[in-house]
């Protein structure tokens, strides 16, 4: 799990993104208790997730051994 940063730009604050053994990464608005956004990455269980400083895009990493970068306005 990891907090967006706070000084983020332009975005949501109180976000956490989350990552789960079935392949799922998912965003949660902490302040209303809402899920805003989830991803599945199928057949690839996510084991960690990161944002880069600037809070514009996340990261994830799965059992592929693969690193994903996702741009947090799209996802």
């Amino acid at each position: 799990m990891r907090w967006r940063p706070l000084d983020a730009p332009g975005v949501t604050k109180n976000v956490l993104i989350a990552t789960d053994a079935d392949g799922s990464l998912m965003h949660f608005h902490t302040t209303s208790g809402k899920m805003l956004n989830k991803i599945t990455s199928h057949k690839n269980p996510l084991l960690t997730c990161d944002y880069k400083p600037d809070g514009l895009e996340f990261l994830t990493g799965g059992e592929d051994g693969k690193i994903r970068v996702y741009d947090e306005r799209t996802r």
